[in-house]
């Protein structure tokens, strides 16, 4: 859709690497319910699903380049077949997605949002900005698209501005909106760094959530039912799950618990909440994924977890003195991990059983794997590659 890219004198050969160029990924999402996930490409759309696992959609948005590099030189002039998307969201399993070009040869600008019909197979909607697009979420009645600073939140049957909102840089686009008919909930970044916006839509009302973080966030997750978020700041050590609405003890606190993953800096992600809330799971450009468990039979005095999961320290101690006692040692650490051999960017999301995971990476990797609710590492169900 967009006019011809000018060559640049850094680029590639693309008559000799078409083939690998065109298969490679810029972005993997899940849908919804996780039920399915779509790939962005250098070409166009991929679109499986998880259970079984199998292709289902295939789409190429391509356009016509003349190749350069060693064929213009021996003055050949091919033609490839280019159509880059770097950001696509899907609603649950219709026929509806969102699309952001993206990669090197992007299929149209990166500053608008278009509306896929593959029942159609055509453009039904185009929402045009003046900067880059960073984030688009859909819901059954409304789509939010996050630019640097601010955030749109549209009318999805005729594509009318219902409002918008002001925040922090936001670089990464981070955007989290609930797909439950009955709370319709939009979490994002606040005014501040580190500060977290929980905005409810049917309401018009807002909270803010101020200091969840000392340094920018990096990663939200919303729960399915849009009661619970959880966040993580770049430092990567530490996701901290919040309630959606304040506490109804009159303390006006949001902090529902903290998740420790351990104490260098990693980067993380993706979140997931099971469907009921009971569990939490992350993945991290350390190749790992951590489980934890969000609800648990035992006394929170009992003991304070440590970094070796056989140490405890008693609870005696923590009420003598919660002063003496560093915070590192006051949270939760995970209770299963997967390791993926691959810290390329990844998804993680629960299966249809609670206690079976499905990971999809950047690399084009699905693992199917199922942890132990006792703990421990994860025993991997299935493994595929989508693309290479």
């Amino acid at each position: 859709m967009s006019a011809p890219l000018s060559p640049s004198s850094s680029a590639r050969d693309l008559g000799t690497s078409q083939q690998d160029s065109q298969a490679r990924t810029l972005c993997v999402r899940f849908n919804q319910t996780g039920g399915c996930f779509a790939c962005g490409t250098e070409a166009g759309i991929r679109v499986y699903n998880c259970d079984p696992f199998k292709e289902t959609i295939r789409r190429n948005f391509g356009i016509s380049r003349k190749s350069y590099g060693s064929q213009q030189r021996q003055g050949k002039a091919a033609l490839c077949e280019y159509g880059g998307v770097g950001t696509v969201e899907m609603l649950f399993r219709s026929n509806l997605f969102a699309v952001v070009g993206g990669g090197e040869f992007p299929s149209f600008p990166v500053e608008k949002v278009l509306i896929w019909d593959d029942h159609q197979c055509k453009w039904i909607g185009e929402l045009g900005f003046h900067s880059k697009v960073l984030g688009v979420r859909l819901r059954r009645d409304k789509i939010v698209v996050a630019l640097k600073n601010k955030i749109f939140i549209y009318n999805f049957e005729d594509l009318k501005l219902l409002q918008q909102l002001e925040s922090v840089d936001n670089p990464k686009g981070l955007l989290a909106l609930s797909s439950n008919q009955d709370r319709s909930v939009l979490v994002c970044p606040g005014l501040q760094c580190g500060q977290i916006r929980i905005e409810h839509l049917d309401y018009r009302r807002s909270n803010f959530i101020k200091g969840a973080h000392t340094s920018a966030l990096a990663c939200l997750g919303l729960s399915l039912d849009g009661s619970m978020v959880a966040s993580a700041s770049e430092k990567g050590t530490l996701i901290r799950v919040w309630r959606t609405t304040p506490k109804q003890d009159g303390s006006g606190n949001f902090l529902e618990m903290e998740l420790r993953r351990g104490s260098d800096r990693a980067e993380i992600y993706s979140i997931a909440f099971s469907p009921s809330n009971s569990w939490l799971a992350a993945s991290f450009s350390k190749g790992t994924v951590h489980i934890w468990p969000l609800q648990s039979n035992e006394d929170p005095n009992a003991y304070i977890e440590t970094s070796s999961p056989s140490r405890v320290i008693p609870g005696f101690v923590k009420k003598i003195s919660t002063n003496f006692v560093p915070a590192y040692f006051h949270s939760k650490w995970s209770l299963a991990q997967y390791r993926l051999g691959d810290d390329t960017r990844s998804q993680v999301t629960f299966g249809t059983k609670e206690n079976t995971l499905i990971v999809i990476t950047c690399s084009g990797k699905f693992h199917k794997v199922q942890f132990d609710i006792q703990g421990g590492d994860c025993k991997k169900i299935s493994f595929c590659k989508f693309a290479s």
